[in-house]
């Protein structure tokens, strides 16, 4: 995470956390890091794989994991004093719902997080990442997967104006000063290409996830790769 971001957390005092589709809980840890305080952090997830992965973390021992979709959380109003996200709304079928239950659980003068990745690009670099993730998403959702496209940057924006909020702060992150050609980032990228190509087999659109998947590797060696640029917002809810 970059020093604007941890800055921009850093400012908040957490009290009672709730990181919504927590994954492996890695967002999670970094709120009880960098965070100016906290009373609690409970994590949630319906992957129990990921939950697993995060249960068995040691730098995660303290954070509280639960079972529970984003889409209807199973908290009482104004329980939590900081309710997040990051990277995960693209992997629900009704992030709008995700949303307006996050500020449901949210009491007033508490702090929204919302971090996520999106398609507004500015580089080609940038575009290959973007259609990498969009790739692996396509991936996943012929497995039956909720993996859905990333969205434009303004919908982000247009979603934070209809909620009860003030005080909104946006944060922009890409890597346009970083090298597109770094060959440790290219292998990682190449290394998840590969594996969920092999994933693909299983599917029947596999002829054409394969095509698309060259037309990926022609274009790591051509144009580079860099990561997609990133939206961090932070809000208060009106009291």
């Amino acid at each position: 995470m970059s020093d604007i971001f941890v800055q921009a957390i850093g400012r908040l005092a957490g009290g009672r956390v709730l990181d919504v589709a927590t994954g492996r809980g890695t967002f999670a840890g970094l709120l009880a890091t960098h965070l100016q305080g906290h009373d609690c952090v409970v994590a949630i997830d319906t992957s129990m794989w990921a939950l697993t992965a995060a249960r068995g973390d040691p730098e995660l021992q303290q954070i509280r994991l639960a079972c529970i979709g984003a889409e209807r959380l199973a908290f009482g109003d104004g329980d939590f004093d900081t309710v997040a996200i990051c990277a995960s709304l693209h992997h629900l079928a009704r992030p709008e719902q995700a949303l307006a239950e996050m500020m449901r659980v949210l009491r007033p003068g508490g702090h929204l997080v919302l971090m996520e990745m999106h398609t507004t690009t500015q580089s080609e670099p940038e575009r290959v990442g973007t259609q990498f993730h969009q790739w692996a998403a396509s991936v996943d959702m012929a497995l039956g997967i909720n993996h859905f496209p990333t969205f434009p940057r303004r919908q982000f924006v247009d979603w934070i104006e209809t909620l009860p909020l003030d005080g909104v702060e946006m944060y922009d992150r890409d890597g346009t000063d970083a090298d597109p050609f770094d060959t440790d980032y290219a292998a990682q990228v190449q290394e998840y290409l590969d594996i969920y190509l092999e994933r693909a087999r299983k599917v029947p659109s596999y002829p054409t996830l394969e095509q698309q998947a060259a037309e990926l590797h022609r274009r790591l060696d051509t144009d580079g790769i860099l990561p997609e640029p990133t939206l961090l917002i932070v809000a208060r809810k009106m009291s």
